[in-house]
């Protein structure tokens, strides 16, 4: 799995939540310190009780609907002293109407 998916996953782990990604949004960088190809991402923020049945869904019709209450931007930025940060933010329901 590719490092920098790994570090979102971890981020969204550490505030007891499982990120499941849908797709990569752009604003690319390579990363000189940690040589990552970071980038922005969109998918779903769900407690991990969810996150199996999400899973099992994504491919459903029904996914949006469900969860959509779940749906986040991931945005990156650099921090000088800390390296890549990332932010999940919710985007919601109104994102697909």
């Amino acid at each position: 799995m590719d490092e920098y998916l790994e570090f979102v996953m971890r981020k969204a782990k550490e505030n007891n939540k499982v990120f499941v990604l849908e797709s990569g949004e752009g604003r690319d960088y390579n990363d000189p310190v940690t040589g990552w190809y970071v980038e922005d991402l969109s998918g779903w923020l769900v407690n991990e009780e969810l996150a199996e049945e999400l899973l099992l869904e994504t491919r459903s019709e029904e996914t949006y609907d469900k969860f959509a209450d779940y749906y986040v931007f991931v945005t990156w930025s650099k921090n000088e002293r800390d390296g890549i940060e990332v932010d999940f933010k919710f985007v919601g329901r109104n994102w697909f109407l």
